[in-house]
């Protein structure tokens, strides 16, 4: 296949879109482009174009595909650049990334090097409680690994039916992309994340661009200069009203992404370099941006998320500063690792073999290591080590039973040490068990704070907390728990045996409610493989069944104390926040640091939700009275507070910020002599 600048010109198109929309520039306090992250899926297009033309060319010419060599062009293309940005990323990590996440940080590695890093984060990002994307500084190679998926696979498949495909290349290549297209439909509303990351869901984009390359083979593009002038006018206007107008909230991967996806391959179809987007494409800029254009895409999220790790929040000369950065880097990587690492005379195969090992050598082994010795904790010392043993768990999940005792979990089907998720029979009882903790994680993690509480008082308490499982209907689950309706089945049974008085204290993770499911035929084993698939119910049916449950227990006579909405710690990953300015300050005090959440929205929004239950047996407990300051400007809510971090993982609160929202509860409780 011949040279085309054109092309270099769609890959900067597409790798400025990407960077534009994680580096988080914004107009007017808008996204400037807020379909950016839509580049990826035009880089999928010029992929399956440029890979599938370069093989079906080698297969009419030869009769066969040499596999050895295809690898080859593809290691050298590919893993230098890469293994360069994993080993320069080593000493950040180091530095920067607590023990925690300096484990998944090694383990994003080591899925990198296998090239399952799609698969990997998925699992990571969709888990219960996960940190922000933005911190994850290999996640961008999700795509990576999609692409490798497809060319480890695509010559071995032109291989084996390509018999079928000298007969019917278009109809075997149209009908594998629209049961891909139609798959990827179908699991956007089943389970969004999965056709994210799932190869198989993008694999119709990789085909739209083999698509090309057949016609082209096929039906040579017209002579017409109408049509070799306005349809790749189109296919721009496509891409660019792509990235400027859709956003992050589409289905996506799905039918809006036929836009760019479509324009991409109009471009490639009809585009010639001395036509007018041709010329456009070809400005030496622009052309120049698309030659570096993969050194540019793998240093750029790396560099921002390391930005964003130390600066939870960015100023615009910081991300000034990064994007300039990523662009030094890249030109440095590109023309000292990438243009050598091509050419066979430079750095031949035993060099190439050399030169992998060693840089794959030591990134496996700091990552085993990194693992190994728990994420190197003793790296932390003097008053962050102090702090970090109340960070090193979830809040949620960091109560135990008794004495070490475990009980049976009904999502692990084994029995646990920790009290979340355990089946309700089986769970864990302190003293008399008077106060009862009722809902999902968002209950769970004051359970810690509040037992060393109530042993202050010789109080009891019964833990009914349970992950993804609030305290609604018996015919919900939400996430991956689809055993939560008999979680709530059991709750109602050990309920309605109590004899005596409770003090229910109820929480919920009010984001799950936008995700709620009907209950499967078989929730148990449902839960226990992890389905995430299910009918969609409307979350006020949800809401409804929430309130339905706390006014039965009103009924039953027992006291509740209802926690409402906690407000959100805004994207900022406080407790790595706050260790880095413990670590700049060098002392136990740190400032006081804000998020842009407006209490008083907070508020109004929960008086327009929640009903008046008129009861006099309800507490309502507003956490922004805890983390809130009302007066002065808006955006007081804390995130971090002179005692430590507020927060502690996907929203989640820390110990401390648990003991800020239990001192307001115990004081109106107090008032009400409960």
């Amino acid at each position: 296949m011949h040279y085309r600048t054109t092309i270099d010109g769609l890959r900067a198109v597409a790798v400025l879109a990407v960077i534009s929309y994680h580096a988080g520039f914004s107009v007017w306090g808008e996204s400037a482009l807020p379909g950016g992250f839509l580049g990826v899926d035009v880089f999928f297009v010029i992929s399956g174009y440029l890979i599938s033309g370069l093989l079906l060319a080698e297969l009419e010419n030869t009769g066969r595909i040499d596999l050895k060599h295809f690898y080859e062009r593809r290691a050298r293309r590919i893993l230098p650049a890469l293994l360069l940005v994993m080993a320069v990323s080593l000493p950040y990590a180091w530095r920067y990334l607590l023990p925690d996440g300096l484990i998944e940080y090694a383990r994003s590695m080591l899925a990198t090097l296998a090239f399952v890093s799609n698969g990997f984060f998925y699992l990571t990002t969709t888990a219960y409680g996960a940190e922000s994307s933005q911190l994850k500084p290999l996640l961008h190679t999700w795509s990576l690994g999609v692409e490798e998926q497809f060319y480890l696979l695509f010559p071995l498949l032109l291989l084996l039916f390509r018999r079928r495909l000298q007969h019917y290349p278009l109809r075997i290549t149209f009908g594998t992309l629209l049961a891909s297209f139609c798959f990827s439909l179908i699991y956007n509303g089943r389970d969004p994340s999965l056709n994210f990351y799932l190869p198989f869901s993008r694999g119709w984009e990789l085909l739209t661009g083999t698509l090309v390359a057949i016609l082209e083979r096929k039906y040579p593009p017209p002579g017409n200069r109408f049509a070799a002038e306005a349809m790749p006018m189109i296919g721009l206007g496509m891409v660019c009203y792509a990235i400027l107008f859709l956003s992050g909230e589409t289905h996506h991967p799905g039918l809006p992404t036929l836009v760019p996806v479509a324009g991409a391959a109009l471009i490639l179809a009809f585009a010639r370099d001395d036509g007018v987007v041709g010329r456009l494409l070809s400005l030496k800029p622009v052309a120049f941006t698309g030659l570096v254009s993969y050194s540019l895409y793998l240093w750029h999220f790396p560099v921002f998320a390391f930005m964003r790790i130390q600066h939870a929040t960015p100023s615009n000369a910081e991300i000034a500063r990064s994007l300039l950065t990523v662009c030094l880097l890249a030109v440095i990587s590109f023309y000292g690792v990438e243009r050598p690492f091509r050419n066979r005379r430079m750095v031949p195969l035993r060099l190439l073999a050399v030169s992998l090992g060693a840089a794959g050598g030591l990134i496996l082994a700091a990552s085993c290591w990194f693992i190994s010795v728990d994420g190197a904790v003793s790296r932390l010392n003097g008053a962050a080590l102090n702090f970090y043993q109340h960070f090193s768990r979830n809040e949620w999940d960091r109560l135990e039973g008794e004495n070490g005792s475990s009980g049976e979990s009904l999502h692990f089907g084994r029995k646990r040490a920790t009290c979340d998720r355990r089946d309700p029979p089986h769970a864990c009882q302190f003293g008399d068990g008077r106060f009862v903790t009722l809902g999902d994680s968002f209950v769970g993690h004051y359970e810690y704070a509040l037992l060393e509480r109530l042993r202050q008082r010789q109080q009891g308490l019964l833990s009914f907390s349970y992950a993804q499982c609030p305290f609604v209907a018996t015919d919900l689950w939400f996430g991956d728990h689809a055993e939560c309706p008999l979680v709530n089945e059991r709750r109602w049974a050990i309920i309605k045996g109590f004899h005596e008085q409770k003090i229910f204290i109820i929480s919920a993770n009010e984001g799950l409610f936008l995700d709620a499911k009907r209950r499967t035929r078989n929730p148990l084993q449902d839960g226990r493989n992890e389905i995430r698939a299910g009918e969609p119910v409307a979350a006020q049916q949800v809401w409804d069944s929430y309130f339905a449950n706390i006014r039965q227990l009103l009924a039953l006579g027992h006291k509740v104390i209802l926690i409402r909405t906690l407000p959100p710690p805004d994207g900022i990953d406080a407790k790595q926040a706050f260790f880095n300015a413990l670590r700049e300050a060098g002392a136990v005090t740190v400032p006081v640091r804000y998020s842009s959440v407006n209490p008083q929205a907070v508020l109004e929004r929960d008086n327009s939700i929640y009903p008046d239950f008129h009861a006099d047996n309800l507490l309502v407990i507003d956490p922004v009275n805890a983390l809130c300051s009302q007066q002065g400007r808006l955006g007081q809510c804390m995130v971090i507070a002179p005692e430590g971090a507020l927060y502690n993982g996907g929203g989640h609160l820390s110990y401390f910020g648990a003991n800020r929202i239990l001192d307001d509860m115990f004081r109106k409780m107090a008032e009400k002599h409960w």
